[in-house]
């Protein structure tokens, strides 16, 4: 999720089970798209991220039925 992008990439698709690092190849991963509640202190923000953009991360979230506490 890059909130600051035009390209897609700005809506928010679900969650990623773990860091990869994909800058060269693709690579499995698991995450969560939908249907879930999870714990919001472990979830990861872009570097800087102010309290609108964690705001708008986590509604982006809820609107998948995921659910941040």
């Amino acid at each position: 999720w890059d909130p600051a992008s035009v390209d897609g990439s700005q809506v928010v698709a679900g969650i990623l089970g773990m860091t990869k690092d994909v800058t060269t190849v693709d690579k499995n991963a698991a995450y969560v798209a939908r249907q879930a509640e999870v714990n919001q202190a472990e979830l990861y923000f872009p570097t800087g991220a102010n309290a609108a953009v964690i705001a708008a991360g986590v509604a982006g979230l809820r609107a998948l039925g995921i659910v941040p506490r």
